[in-house]
């Protein structure tokens, strides 16, 4: 009922404003006030991103913001100031307006969504999303779910929150002196821009993947077992065989001798082994440390092309009641509406996915939420000679040195045949060796071939990573254009958000080539990864 009336008086107040030039003035201040609104943005996951503060804090460098429970001033700095609503006590919880908290954080450049007919009020950061209801104290940040002590409420047309929210969504410091019943902000006001620096860094999850690994853990006991194999083989060797021998002593001393051989070769091989492995998991690491960032990226845009499919349904009703549209038309933005809440909800889903397929790798809960250090940057190849690579890669191979110590097992066994002696021939040792110079041969090639096609992709993901920055640099341009066309009314804030949206998505495109040419590079420099 609530829904009806207030979208009766929208209605109506929108009719007055279409008939009245006096009203024009007022609907230019509503328009300020929305752009305001969708400007605001949260983010508790960098916690080392430095504040900036809008004009209104601007007076120095580290300040205070003191609040005093049922008094609507306030002090920054030196300055009093002003709220709509007193902060209040409420059930132990000290509770301030969300508008006024959020403009203390200098939140911009995103926005906060209230959907009142559900009372849902979403606040975005970048891909955080902080989710909270009007009359319920349970809130979800990133999908993980937070209990407050006290409820959401609106007082006055105001949302209040609890004090508490400034540390569990912000990790904000403030001091509260419970006789004066006041709120005390340290601010640091800074103007320069830091890349976004999230709870992890690539680095810090890598260890924690090498640390919970059972793989590596059981190449580690491999190493000691072949260690121990090793050392008895030695003690059973007396003496070391120079050519082939005759009889069943040198049988059984070329035996011990090619049996020592044997297990240093497996010794280096199960080294190898751990260090193939970590490669291999440093790969797959990075190719679901690259799917969650890509898919914060593309529910940025599902959450964009949500707003926008909201934005064009509330303008269809109206035109619909003005007989502007038709009914058709009206349905048809509806179902755009409903089938941008399902790709949203998707997305978050997929996110979730993402996270506990890395939750597993870095031996996190499966629940556990956090952010990600996002510092894409362009890897160029070292070696544009692609022969020459190929060539050293052959060498350092571990895999290429596996077969080589077979072939040199295979002619070791032909120059120490031992003749009268029972077991395989002569001959049929020759063809071992034969056999293994062929696979070693055969590995060697698919070596090349391998590596040659994967430096043909590399250089086309360097071309279209040339043209993709071509394409988001354009797009930055008709944004500006764009902001310049929105404050001289010749562009409506809707259109504008379509251009932010096409920014959005040529920036996905461009990091979704750099992370996709940089796992690529992985496998070029390292090619015994699957």
């Amino acid at each position: 009922m609530k829904d009806k009336i207030k979208e009766k008086i929208l209605i109506g107040g929108i009719r007055r404003i279409m008939k009245t030039n006096l009203m024009k003035n007022r609907m230019m201040g509503c328009i300020v006030i929305m752009i305001f609104m969708c400007s605001m943005f949260v983010g508790n996951a960098f916690a080392e991103e430095l504040i900036q503060l809008p004009t209104d804090f601007a007076d120095a460098n580290i300040m205070d913001v003191k609040l005093i429970a049922n008094e609507k001033n306030y002090q920054v700095g030196e300055k009093v100031m002003l709220l709509k609503v007193a902060p209040y006590i409420k059930e132990d919880s000290f509770m301030l307006p969300l508008e006024f908290l959020l403009d203390m954080m200098g939140m911009k450049q995103e926005n906060m969504t209230w959907d009142q007919g559900t009372n849902v009020i979403r606040l975005f950061k970048g891909d955080n999303i902080i989710q909270m209801a009007i009359g319920k104290s349970q809130w979800r940040i990133d999908g993980r779910s937070i209990e407050m002590k006290t409820q959401v409420e609106l007082k006055d047309g105001v949302v209040m929150v609890p004090l508490s929210m400034a540390t569990k969504v912000w990790d904000t410091k403030y001091t509260y002196n419970s006789l004066t019943k006041t709120v005390t902000f340290s601010i640091q006001k800074e103007k320069k821009e830091v890349l976004k620096k999230g709870d992890y860094t690539y680095e810090e999850l890598l260890e924690r993947v090498y640390k919970y690994s059972r793989d590596l853990k059981r190449l580690d006991m491999n190493v000691d077992r072949a260690e121990m194999n090793k050392d008895e083989a030695k003690d059973r060797v007396k003496s070391t065989p120079i050519g082939t021998g005759n009889g069943e002593d040198d049988a059984a001393r070329t035996s011990d001798y090619l049996e020592l051989e044997q297990n240093r070769i497996e010794l280096k091989k199960a080294e190898n082994n751990i260090d193939m492995k970590k490669d291999q998991l440093a790969y797959d690491f990075k190719k679901a440390y690259d799917n969650i960032l890509k898919q914060e990226d593309h529910m940025k845009i599902k959450k964009l092309e949500l707003e926008i499919a909201n934005e064009n349904m509330k303008q269809m009703r109206i035109k619909y009641e003005y007989g502007s549209v038709s009914e058709n038309e009206k349905i048809q933005a509806k179902r755009d509406e409903d089938q941008a809440k399902k790709d949203y909800e998707m997305a978050l889903e997929d996110l979730d996915k993402d996270y506990e397929k890395l939750n597993d790798m870095v031996g996190f809960k499966k629940e556990e939420r956090y952010s990600l250090e996002d510092r894409i940057s362009f890897d160029v190849m070292d070696d544009e000679d692609v022969e020459y690579h190929i060539a050293r890669m052959i060498s350092i191979s571990p895999e290429i040195w596996g077969s080589e110590q077979s072939v040199r097992m295979k002619d070791l066994g032909v120059k120490l045949y031992t003749f009268n002696a029972g077991g395989p021939s002569y001959g049929s040792k020759k063809m071992d060796l034969k056999e293994a110079n062929m696979d070693l041969g055969d590995k060697k090639k698919a070596y090349g071939e391998k590596l040659r096609n994967t430096y043909k992709i590399l250089k086309r993901y360097k071309d279209e990573y040339n043209n993709s920055i071509l394409s988001y640099e354009k797009a930055k341009d008709d944004l500006k254009k764009a902001k310049i066309d929105l404050e001289i009314g010749s562009m409506t804030p809707i259109e504008f958000k379509r251009k932010t949206l096409d920014l959005e998505r040529e920036k996905k495109n461009l990091k979704d080539k750099i992370m996709d040419y940089n796992e690529l590079l992985m496998k070029y420099d390292k090619p015994w990864i699957n």
